[in-house]
């Protein structure tokens, strides 16, 4: 099936843009709280922006589309990746993917929260968009009568490799001009 692309106008969650721009800040670690630089970056939610070193001269302002200043992980499926989800499920071909630094927390908002084993906690309130967006795929199928078949990836690109998290066996791809592993 051919990809379609999204409707003309208007925003991610109705339909309309092809890309947008989201930007979850994580909670302060132990160490940043107890640290004496003070908080470096400051989100604005309600102005969509971000301020890096608020209050200092060297303050600088970022605008996004949405901006999330430690959300419930159930808040940011619901305002951003449940539409892209939806559209998937109607037929356009759709992406999410998390970008930044090591420790700016990639991980937990893809995958959620882990057990000591390391295995992840589907059913809890802080499962990721992984997870949320698999179980509202099959409930949308389930609720039609179509024959689907569903394939999905789960990539990660760390240190130039390119690994599907979901594959059996995992190939690290080597980015950047060469082979395999």
């Amino acid at each position: 099936m051919a990809a379609r692309a999204p409707p003309p106008g208007g925003t991610v969650a109705d339909g309309g843009e092809n890309i947008s721009v989201v930007v979850r800040l994580r909670p302060r670690s132990r160490a940043e709280v107890e640290g004496k630089d003070g908080k470096v970056v400051l989100a604005l939610p309600r102005e969509a922006e971000v301020k890096v070193k608020p209050g200092t001269p060297a303050e600088k302002r970022f605008t996004f589309d949405k901006v999330f200043d430690d959300a419930p992980q159930a808040a940011l499926f619901d305002a951003v990746v449940a539409p892209v989800v939806d559209q998937a499920v109607a037929g356009y071909s759709c992406t999410v993917f998390a970008y930044g630094q090591t420790g700016t927390g990639k991980t937990y908002t893809m995958e959620g929260a882990k057990r000591e084993d390391g295995s992840l906690m589907p059913d809890a309130e802080s499962a990721g968009i992984v997870t949320r967006a698999v179980r509202r795929i099959f409930a949308a199928l389930a609720a039609g009568r179509a024959e689907w078949i569903v394939k999905i990836s789960f990539l990660e690109i760390y240190n130039e490799r390119l690994d599907d998290l979901l594959a059996a066996v995992r190939r690290g791809w080597r980015l950047g001009g060469g082979g395999g592993a």
